[in-house]
């Protein structure tokens, strides 16, 4: 692009979304890499004084989740803060219902230990060197929380409330094989 800077007025957004990523690191020198990537931050300054990153691309799995952590980030947030709002409106309606009453905490605590789980598995997913063992682990576990969470949407949908939509995202089932393997 010409004119970086004319980009960062055009796009009113969240910043630090916009990762500027080097990439071939294996084919120069890290004197050179470093040179070219200095200069992709003075032309881009407009986009990084406002949040974006440059980030290096190196081929391994590392730093794909380090390029991606920002925008992961941004995205769980939104997603979280849609979510604990709607869990808010179904409490105060479960609440409302006698029956409905006793599946609150259920369904709180379910879901609170799904999305730990969730975290612990993309927090070793990250790390440079995967212990396999470990990640294999990790995703039992959360196999078992899922089964917890998918009995308290059973309880709700047995009593006739509907899930909406941030919810039924939590709750879906992920399959790490792909990023395990």
């Amino acid at each position: 692009m010409r004119n970086p800077q004319h980009f960062g007025r055009l796009i009113p957004a969240k910043f630090e979304c916009f990762i500027l990523t080097t990439t071939m690191w294996d084919e120069v020198d890290e004197e050179t890499g470093s040179r070219r990537e200095e200069q992709i931050r003075a032309n881009w300054r407009a986009l990084i004084d406002r949040g974006s990153s440059v980030k290096r691309f190196r081929y391994d799995r590392a730093s794909i989740f380090e390029i991606l952590a920002p925008i992961i980030r941004v995205v769980n947030t939104r997603n979280e803060a849609s979510l604990d709002a709607e869990i808010t409106v179904l409490g105060s309606q479960l609440e409302k219902d006698l029956s409905g009453r006793s599946l609150l905490p259920e369904i709180a605590q379910a879901l609170s230990q799904l999305q730990g789980s969730v975290q612990s598995i993309r927090d070793w997913l990250m790390r440079p060197s995967l212990n396999h063992g470990e990640v294999q682990k990790l995703t039992t576990e959360y196999q078992k929380m899922h089964v917890g969470m998918q009995r308290a949407v059973d309880g709700m949908q047995r009593i006739g409330f509907p899930m909406g939509e941030w919810l039924q995202m939590a709750t879906r089932q992920l399959n790490w094989e792909p990023f395990i393997s």
